[in-house]
């Protein structure tokens, strides 16, 4: 009879939080990272630097920050990740990094999703990150006129509450996204 070894799986493989495979081939390259991760009220975009031992990251944004600009929408929506980019893009820009690559973790690639508007952000804000231009979002869906549209067409009186309390309507997102914009970059 004989006796089978079984190999521990590391911890972060374990719960699902990793793809080493991944990770060492985003390694090898010595490129700094924007790493992008989406929850379910913000997401956070980071510039990282390989070092042996630990990433070094050296520049954060958070969609909160967005609300110092004047972003008065959710901070988990398509604008709000293409603002986030920007953001982050100018900072590293200040930095002295002019290109990247994008580690979108264990997310799924799809086209026009909020990861690529992150991306898009970054490529506005004059960071070279290596990219499917057909991969991105149009330009009328990171201006936010599909919410507009949506929420002119809707007739659910509790989805859009919260927008409706503050007095916002339909055509406010574009004006206020094009506001928050000019001041990040300003």
């Amino acid at each position: 009879m004989t006796k089978q070894i079984r190999v521990v799986q590391k911890r972060r493989r374990r719960e699902g939080r990793t793809n080493y495979h991944k990770r060492l081939k985003l390694l090898l390259g010595k490129t700094p990272r924007i790493i992008i991760r989406l929850s379910t009220n913000n997401v956070v975009v980071q510039l990282a630097k390989f070092n042996e031992k630990g990433d070094a990251i050296l520049a954060t944004v958070n969609s909160c920050v967005l609300e110092q600009y004047g972003w008065k929408f959710k901070k988990n929506n398509l604008p709000a990740c293409y603002l986030a980019g920007l953001s982050l893009g100018k900072k590293a820009k200040e930095q002295g990094i002019t290109h990247a690559i994008a580690d979108i973790g264990l997310h799924t690639s799809i086209k026009g999703s909020k990861i690529y508007a992150v991306v898009k952000g970054l490529l506005d804000a004059g960071l070279s990150v290596p990219v499917s231009k057909e991969i991105l979002p149009s330009d009328d869906r990171i201006q936010g006129k599909h919410i507009a549209t949506y929420f002119a067409q809707n007739k659910n009186e509790q989805q859009f509450h919260a927008y409706k309390q503050q007095q916002l309507n339909a055509g406010t997102i574009s004006t206020i996204f094009a506001e928050v914009k000019k001041k990040i970059l300003g």
